[in-house]
């Protein structure tokens, strides 16, 4: 598989499944970053199973997991997915719960998209990298240029103030540790029996 710059990607609104799931985690975890991601499967008990491997192998296995429900961490690891082992830091995320904000319960996909767009303008945050419509909610993605794992505590105070600034899209202030996975695009959400989609993005790592 050949390399891909995450920054020539662009997704559209018109069409949120034009990335694969393997392109989508090669461009979080491009060939030869430092540390290794986590795959994760839910298994139908409830429990999860992860295995952390190199960039590269988290891209070509990807498509092999998606019977289950699939997640991949946003940061990569020395080990196990745990704080204490943070290689790298690779993105900020904020997990959107908008069915419990009041002005977005119940929209449509195109409506939530212009809802988050115009918020994000208004308050000056970029376009994220990746959008992502996960079931009854959304998360969205901006990767940005790897930190080492000293940087974790201004990587924090950063991700608290972009909660805070985006709680009326239902930002969820406990999903704000750097061992957070989300789910990929491509597979099924196990609550909703709906599949993971991109609803647009920049593509941008900032």
């Amino acid at each position: 598989m050949k390399h891909v710059d995450p920054g020539q990607f662009s997704f559209p609104a018109s069409t949120p499944t034009a990335i694969s799931p393997a392109d989508y985690a090669q461009a979080l975890h491009p060939a030869g970053s430092r540390g290794k991601p986590s795959l994760c499967a839910k298994n139908p008990d409830g429990t999860i199973y992860s295995r952390c491997m190199l960039p590269d192998e988290a891209a070509h296995n990807v498509d092999l997991w998606l019977e289950a429900e699939t997640y991949i961490s946003m940061n990569r690891f020395h080990g196990p997915r745990r704080a204490e082992n943070l290689a790298e830091l690779n993105a900020l995320i904020l997990d959107l719960d908008t069915y419990r904000a009041a002005l977005l319960a119940g929209q449509d996909a195109p409506t939530l998209l212009q809802s988050f767009e115009t918020h994000w303008a208004r308050i000056g945050l970029p376009r994220p990298s990746f959008l992502i419509h996960s079931g009854p909610g959304a998360y969205a993605i901006w990767l940005h240029d790897p930190l080492p794992a000293a940087a974790q505590s201004r990587w924090s105070a950063l991700l608290r103030h972009m909660i805070g600034t985006c709680a009326n899209l239902g930002a969820d202030p406990a999903c704000s540790d750097a061992a957070r996975i989300l789910r990929v695009p491509g597979s099924h959400n196990g609550k909703t029996g709906r599949m993971v989609t991109i609803l647009s993005g920049s593509g941008q790592r900032f």
